[in-house]
């Protein structure tokens, strides 16, 4: 199974949210063409940035695998084109892919995630 062949893609305007932080979501999203930035809120109504993403990165992977709410807000910082991926995806693959396969695809999540703890953190 080929992600992009089943996932359905999403066009964000520039400055427009892709999502908040608290919401539910079982969606992480492949950004095709464009930037994203990711911010948390350090104290009420006061956000920080902790990074911002391009063209073949991923983001709320975080939330997608915990089912969990969201930890930051993103927002389109240009016209921005993405893959939206939901957890039923991800377990199709996994189900339907050698082990070899569903290795490389959490090896690619934990560096996404490690990648995100070394923005936040520096």
């Amino acid at each position: 199974m080929v992600i992009s062949e089943s996932a359905p893609d999403a066009f964000v305007h520039a400055n427009s949210i892709v999502f908040r932080r608290g919401e539910f979501s079982a969606t992480m999203y492949l950004i095709l063409k464009g930037r994203v930035k990711i911010e948390r809120e350090v104290v009420v109504g006061e956000n920080m940035s902790v990074g911002e993403l391009s063209s073949g990165q991923l983001f709320g992977e975080t939330a997608m695998l915990s089912s969990e709410t969201r930890s930051a807000t993103a927002t389109a910082l240009e016209d921005t084109e993405l893959l939206v991926i939901d957890r039923e995806l991800v377990l199709d693959l996994i189900r339907n892919s050698s082990p070899e396969e569903v290795l490389e695809i959490f090896s690619a999540l934990g560096e996404q995630m490690r990648a995100a703890n070394e923005i936040e953190f520096n």
